[in-house]
């Protein structure tokens, strides 16, 4: 009787052991990070969402090809964090790279700020990702966590004139676009997406 108690107890506190020694394996981060720092997966969503607000999707073409015929400079007024010496910060240029992408897969000519004859003045509205974590039993010791990301990109474009200010577009280009992405562990398996 005694050997059976024992043997439960011993059994009992290796399967905890275990399970604690697993569940911190797998422990994603539960400080906040830096404002400018993003993870990879948060850095793909947002650029998902960013080309969806732009209308990478068929129905929501976006129609840049009245562009064609002046060189353009990208101008992008962006909510964001920290800026450098150049006064943008990183998500207005990353938002501006990619617009002028897209531009230049229309066929319109990018030219630097000073040189343009039209000017395509971007909106930033919203740019970043919500997470919401669940952890159990504590999240320094997560024997089962599950995490969810939304991204959210939100853009209005604004085409015209760099002399005449006037107008290119007859109206302006609104766009949004959000993804979203799950991870999960238990048991220290995984994470899983």
């Amino acid at each position: 009787m005694i050997d059976e108690r024992r043997s439960f107890v011993v059994l009992a506190f290796t399967v905890v052991s275990a399970l604690i020694l697993c569940g911190g394996c797998v422990a994603p981060q539960v400080v906040a990070p830096k404002a400018t720092s993003r993870s990879a997966l948060e850095q793909e969503l947002i650029s998902k969402a960013l080309r969806q607000s732009l209308g990478e999707t068929p129905n929501e073409k976006m129609r840049l090809s009245i562009l064609k015929p002046w060189k353009v400079a990208v101008k992008v007024s962006c909510i964001s964090g920290s800026e450098d010496s150049g006064g943008s910060s990183e998500d207005a240029r990353f938002v501006e790279s990619v617009i002028a992408e897209k531009l230049l897969e229309e066929g319109v000519v990018i030219v630097p700020s000073g040189s343009e004859e039209a000017l395509v003045q971007v909106v930033v509205e919203t740019l970043g990702t919500d997470v919401s974590a669940r952890y159990f039993p504590h999240a320094y010791l997560p024997l089962f966590y599950y995490i969810s990301y939304r991204a959210t990109a939100s853009v209005i474009l604004y085409a015209y004139d760099a002399k005449g200010k006037e107008p290119l577009m007859r109206l302006s280009y609104r766009g949004r676009g959000e993804q979203n992405a799950k991870e999960w562990s238990l048991l220290g398996l995984g994470p899983f997406r």
